[in-house]
């Protein structure tokens, strides 16, 4: 049985905005890292995943510690490539999150 709520339709294209902006935006910024830019290309993600914030904080230069464990010198290259996946992971989290909470209360089964 499919399960019907007031708003799924407008939840469904609220999220796949959001989605496709997050798309857009990880696309961009995972050219310029591909190109050898520095992590600063990372900023339109940052800006389009609000809940992204907690996780800039995290991966703050402070744990230099955690990546220097983490990574060799021969590894270094993959630290912005990890940021970036957990960036675009908390992205399609977020989606997922918008639409179960904006499309509303379930409607009763039809008859």
């Amino acid at each position: 049985m499919v399960q019907r709520y007031t708003n799924d339709r407008g939840a469904k294209i609220f999220a796949g905005g959001y989605l496709a902006a997050l798309a857009i935006a990880a696309v961009t910024s995972l050219g310029g890292l591909l190109a050898g830019k520095d992590s600063v290309v990372l900023w339109p993600i940052i800006l389009v995943v609000p809940l992204g914030w907690p996780l800039f904080w995290l991966i703050d230069k402070t744990q230099q510690a955690v990546w220097d464990s983490w990574f060799s010198m021969d590894q270094r290259w993959l630290i912005p490539l990890v940021i970036w996946a957990l960036f675009v992971a908390c992205g399609a989290l977020q989606a997922w999150l918008f639409w179960r909470v904006t499309r509303g209360k379930r409607l009763a089964p039809r008859t």
